[in-house]
């Protein structure tokens, strides 16, 4: 038994209220469960219940056992001052001292709703439910989906603003940083941020024509520049890195943020770094271009093809030959990883915050996920139905690294389905 799965519940009137009493023999009427709360605090605020014959207004504390209420040190503690009732699935509290009144609730539920929530627990999956999931009616999981990618806009929106906060003049850094973010993928997405932080677009605009020197600024920041032996391309680059360092009084990053291991060299981050370099010039530092409303996504393929100087056709690291020769262009699943991770956030968060048309931004951005193939990773693959674009993937990914991996199914539609209708 858990606090979790009691306070669904209280919240979704699943408890035989006719049939409540205090410990003290009091019949209990509820006639405002209250509202929950996911602070501080106790767990459900402003509920109104008739005690006997007193009618009371106030906040409702739920657990496992009663003497939990001083163990967690409720009754020292000024947020819980004001409940009127503690519902508790066992009243273990021989001697209690509080005046709070206590409502047992042990039989007060059908008892096949703790069989169900206890047996879908237990499953070994991630996706507790996937055995479940064939059988839900489909409006139910597409109306899931569409509450969860409100969830991740939203959050994306909120994360991107207090970024841009300190640059409110100019929004072209907070793209610059969501590009490089997006330029990292996942194994090196911090390490790209700690690059852009310490490296200013300001110096990159005057440089954005050069391609060489943008090499030099990235690499020597990044701290991959190696020393000892060199070849002559990694000389000039350490040369002119120097020069544009001592110049804009420059702090390169530590090299040990960047991850190699277990990457296809392909994906060192020497070779996104080129590749960015690369993006960098070919888009002229202007990111406005990009996110401009009449684009579509064969504009954002041509734009995004990015690759790198010819170097890296023959190089994975700095002065380190490969044996092959080949190009190192970003590939079509890594363009629509920068369209969904970049542009479509940006052109989201550009819309809903200076747009007079602001609500469209959310079917306008949703329209550009519905577009594009699902995403391939360890998330979706965990997802036992179809997916079938962009929008379906990055909603499985939010339902399930905020919902399916803290085993939240009772914060889940599938999950209430299941509990209800089994």
């Amino acid at each position: 038994m858990n606090e979790y799965f009691l306070q669904y519940l209280w919240q979704y009137a699943l408890i035989y209220f006719h049939q409540l009493y205090t410990t003290d023999g009091q019949m209990v009427t509820v006639l405002d469960r209250g509202s929950r709360n996911d602070g501080a605090g106790p767990d459900f605020l402003d509920a109104r219940v008739k005690i006997g014959r007193t009618l009371w207004s106030g906040h409702i504390e739920i657990h496992t056992r009663s003497s939990l209420w001083r163990q967690h040190g409720h009754h020292r503690d000024d947020k819980y001052r004001n409940v009127i009732l503690h519902v508790v699935y066992e009243d273990d509290w021989q001697d209690n001292d509080s005046q709070i009144p206590v409502v047992e609730i042990r039989d007060k539920f059908p008892g096949d709703y703790l069989e169900i929530y206890t047996a879908l627990m237990g499953q070994p999956y991630t996706v507790l439910c996937s055995a479940h999931l064939p059988r839900v009616p489909a409006i139910i999981v597409e109306k899931l989906k569409e509450t969860v990618m409100a969830e991740r806009w939203q959050q994306k929106f909120r994360m991107l603003t207090r970024e841009w906060a300190p640059n409110r003049q100019d929004w072209k850094p907070l793209a610059y940083l969501v590009f490089a973010r997006a330029f990292g993928f996942k194994v090196n997405q911090e390490a790209f941020e700690t690059l852009v932080q310490q490296t200013p677009l300001s110096v990159l605009e005057k440089h954005k024509d050069n391609l060489f020197q943008l090499e030099a600024l990235l690499f020597g920041q990044a701290g991959l520049i190696p020393e000892g032996f060199q070849d002559a391309y990694t000389r000039s680059l350490e040369k002119e890195y120097h020069f544009l360092r001592r110049k804009y009084s420059l702090v390169p990053m530590e090299a040990g943020h960047w991850n190699f291991a277990r990457l296809r060299p392909n994906n060192f981050p020497t070779i996104r770094i080129a590749q960015f370099a690369h993006f960098l010039f070919q888009v002229q530092c202007d990111f406005g271009s990009l996110l401009m409303p009449d684009r579509y996504i064969k504009d954002w393929l041509q734009a995004l093809s990015v690759q790198t100087s010819p170097y890296f056709r023959e190089h994975y690291r700095l002065s380190d030959q490969s044996l092959h020769r080949s190009e190192k262009k970003l590939g079509t699943s890594g363009i629509y990883h920068l369209i969904i991770n970049a542009i479509a956030p940006l052109r989201f968060w550009y819309e809903t915050t200076f747009s007079p048309h602001k609500e469209n931004a959310f079917e306008a951005a949703f329209d550009i996920l519905l577009r594009l193939p699902a995403e391939k990773n360890a998330v979706t693959r965990m997802w036992p139905l179809k997916i079938n674009n962009a929008f379906d993937s990055q909603s499985v990914i939010q339902l399930v690294t905020h919902k399916c991996t803290d085993k939240k199914c009772l914060e889940c539609a599938v999950g209430d389905f299941i509990l209800r209708k089994q």
